[in-house]
């Protein structure tokens, strides 16, 4: 399975790419939201792994505009974010992420989720 991963931060980029490549994920990487959109626009990942807070435009816009511009063909979103509580995920709901993941990431659940097809939040 492809997965773009969106990370600005470069340590956390290339541990986590590293991580998921060792679990068995083909892993693009994208260090902002102009490059996430582009990425997915291809079409080549099936998951995309998003940073709330990038520098260019945040993780919301990103699920947003992926979701407008490729509609159906849109990879399942993930949303990764340093804070957790009902409004990050409440506002990651409403952008248009499938599932949100407060770092640092569980593993296992992360792996699962994505084997899953993303169930929707409320299922995890």
């Amino acid at each position: 399975m492809n997965v773009l991963l969106v990370e600005d931060n470069d340590d956390v980029r290339l541990a986590t790419a590293a991580m998921l490549d060792e679990i068995g994920y083909r892993v693009t990487t994208a260090s902002n939201g102009s490059e996430a959109l582009e990425a997915m626009a291809s079409g080549e990942s099936q998951v995309a792994i998003v940073d709330i807070g990038l520098p260019d435009m945040d993780g919301f816009d990103v699920a947003k505009q992926a979701r407008s511009r490729l509609g159906a063909a849109c990879p399942l979103l993930i949303a990764l974010s340093g804070y957790s509580g009902p409004e990050v995920t409440e506002k990651s709901v409403a952008s248009g992420f499938n599932s949100v993941f407060v770092k640092p990431v569980d593993v296992s659940l992360l792996q699962r989720t994505i084997n899953e097809g993303c169930p929707p939040i409320s299922a995890l």
